[in-house]
């Protein structure tokens, strides 16, 4: 009897303890390549397109912003992004534009290719 009830505390204590320290299994999560995000500054011309439904688009590397916010998702190897407005994402590698267009309405993206 008295050692059902030590293992029963010894669970309870062991519960409290994890839940206090916020104890959980880390996912180890490999990015080599990681896109990086600069503040919005005018100096870069940039091709505007102009969307009006759901699409998967392939681009080559290169410099992706919005200026309204969207449904824009950045899709590569090792990482998919919501995109936020007014930031320019530079991405090194090739990736794929997912674009969700819940309203129906015309989105509107600005990108150039790196040379």
């Amino acid at each position: 009897m008295y050692i059902i009830i030590l293992i029963i505390l010894s669970i309870i204590i062991l519960e409290f303890y994890c839940l206090l320290n916020n104890i959980s299994p880390e996912a180890k999560i490999k990015t080599s390549n990681k896109i990086k995000i600069e503040e919005n500054n005018n100096k870069i011309l940039f091709n505007e397109y102009i969307v009006k439904d759901d699409k998967k688009i392939k681009h080559n590397p290169g410099k992706l912003m919005i200026k309204n916010d969207h449904n824009l998702f950045i899709n590569t190897k090792y990482n998919n992004i919501l995109i936020k407005k007014d930031y320019i994402y530079n991405i090194d590698i090739p990736f794929e534009l997912e674009i969700v267009n819940m309203f129906e309405e015309n989105i509107l993206y600005y990108y150039i290719e790196n040379m």
